[in-house]
């Protein structure tokens, strides 16, 4: 699995970077047989023993504390949404400038804003909620700079979903820089939000990958916080960038139904709801799906999508090698041999004023 050795080799180069006398804890995600990362944290306790570090390292799986659940969903809510948007604004654009200086510069101020509010301290609930109407400032400010870029575009551009593994499409080192290989080819970039995974997650009253408590008072409360939340931001951005609207969890497992009703349970029911819900609402010409090599629940998503023909697709397995540069260049030309479909259009009108 590519995610788990990308994380353990972060730990592992940052353990070797610190004294040996220095204590570190790695955070790690857990499940209960919907992935392999069921077993992330025994291999991981099998290394530390390999190194004979046992001494100096725990583990800790990534969740709420008990004494700090509420603060701690509410901030995690706030930067999952926030990051979202933010890369989702970077991907579309990207193909708008093509030598990537003044959108990097944009894409790096912001997300630096981000991270010193995210790790400000909010000791009260006037502190918390003077941060999230800072948050929710920052990205009507990044949507209006981004907004500019729209000045630039020419021509009908085809407009691509990048979906599949939640790790592969969210981080540019471990997906080999696809956004940027597809913007070089151009072709606009909508990628998934790491959103639609916690509230997939949350919709399903689930404790995979990020430990959400599985009571019935804390699942409604913290579900409907994280709805409540997400539709407040993506509400300051979609005004100037209507595109980025996205599909709601029951309507995307609903398109999906037909096909994969649920179970087994993991990550393919939601990737295939989620293609298909994008594609019938017309938010793109093409989707690609990045998986790491000899993931299950990617396998199981292309061979339940593959079928469908009317929709182009290319599926792309990362074991760390670089990608094929030429089923990238055919796939590109496959969607600019075909009319653009996508109904939802920037509005750089609204933008210039």
């Amino acid at each position: 699995c590519l995610p788990y050795q990308l994380v353990w080799g972060a730990f592992k180069q940052e353990l070797d970077r610190t004294p040996p006398d220095t204590n570190a804890v790695l955070v790690q995600v857990g499940g209960q047989g919907a992935c392999r990362n069921c077993m992330f944290t025994v291999k991981d306790k099998i290394s530390v023993e390999h190194l004979g570090v046992t001494e100096r390292v725990g583990f800790r799986l990534f969740g709420a504390e008990d004494d700090v659940r509420s603060a701690f969903q509410t901030r995690f809510w706030a930067g999952t949404i926030a990051h979202d948007v933010l890369k989702q604004l970077w991907a579309y654009h990207l193909v708008l400038d093509p030598g990537r200086e003044e959108i990097t510069a944009l894409h790096r101020r912001y997300g630096d804003e981000l991270i010193a509010l995210l790790e400000r301290p909010t000791p009260g609930r006037l502190d918390a909620l003077a941060a999230w109407k800072e948050l929710l400032s920052l990205l009507e400010r990044a949507a209006r700079d981004y907004a500019r870029f729209e000045a630039r575009a020419t021509g009908e551009l085809r407009t691509v979903l990048l979906t599949g593994d939640i790790y592969l499409r969210t981080d540019d080192f471990a997906n080999d820089g696809i956004v940027a290989a597809l913007a070089d080819r151009g072709l606009r970039v909508v990628g998934e939000p790491v959103g639609v995974m916690v509230e997939y997650l949350s919709h399903e009253n689930s404790d995979e990958l990020i430990g959400m408590r599985r009571g019935l008072f804390e699942h409604v409360t913290s579900s409907s916080l994280g709805l409540a939340m997400r539709r407040a931001a993506y509400a300051r951005v979609e005004p100037l960038h209507p595109w980025i609207a996205r599909g709601e969890i029951p309507d995307m497992l609903e398109r999906a139904r037909p096909i994969i009703d649920g179970t087994p349970f993991g990550e393919a029911p939601i990737t295939v709801g989620s293609v298909l819900e994008a594609w019938h609402a017309e938010r793109c010409d093409g989707v690609v799906l990045v998986s790491p090599w000899g993931c299950g629940p990617g396998l199981l998503a292309e061979s339940l999508l593959r079928p469908i023909r009317e929709i182009p697709m290319l599926f792309s397995y990362s074991d760390g090698s670089p990608m094929d540069a030429r089923r990238l260049n055919a796939f590109a030309h496959r969607l600019k041999r075909r009319s653009a479909r996508t109904q939802i259009r920037p509005r750089a009108g609204e933008a210039a004023e």
